[in-house]
């Protein structure tokens, strides 16, 4: 039994060391965090923003805004002729005027710019502004050309017996 005695007394020697290594590295890990914390805003909420789906940290996403933009932008460009009719008043296979083809054109390449543009901040929301700007562009374009004023009002059918004249 006395055999053992020394080599337990080197062992707990060697533990009390490695407890100490341990101790020195988590006040080195305190003061770490305590030095990340005194600088505010730089690294605050990083990691939680970015838990969330958001792609800039602390920020605020605009591309939901801008696609939802450009889809109503795109639909009141696309079914807008179907209720107006041909245009001209030509009968034809296609209600479409080259016009309405050049603007779903310009529309995606407008909007396809817009999100490229929306990751910040700022210009995220500058952003979202002029795509609501562009959209209350096309609302007004298509109300003075008589378009919105067709869809909105009802239209007769031709099965419905017109009242004769008075003479």
């Amino acid at each position: 039994m006395t055999v053992l005695i020394p080599e337990v007394a080197e062992a707990g020697a060697a533990a009390g060391e490695r407890a100490g290594a341990g101790a020195a590295r988590s006040k080195a890990g305190q003061r770490a965090r305590d030095t990340a914390a005194q600088i505010p805003g730089q690294y605050a909420g990083y990691s939680k923003e970015l838990g969330r789906g958001r792609l800039t940290p602390g920020g605020r996403n605009y591309q939901g805004i801008i696609l939802a933009e450009f889809l109503a932008a795109v639909l009141i460009v696309a079914v807008m002729p179907l209720f107006s009719g041909a245009p001209d008043g030509k009968a034809g296979p296609s209600p479409y005027r080259v016009n309405d083809i050049t603007q779903l054109a310009a529309i995606g390449a407008v909007y396809f710019v817009l999100a490229l543009l929306s990751s910040g901040e700022r210009s995220g929301r500058v952003v979202a502004w002029f795509g609501g700007a562009v959209l209350m562009g096309i609302l007004y374009k298509k109300t003075a050309s008589g378009q919105l004023t067709a869809a909105i009002s009802p239209t007769p059918t031709t099965d419905q017996e017109t009242p004769p004249a008075e003479a």
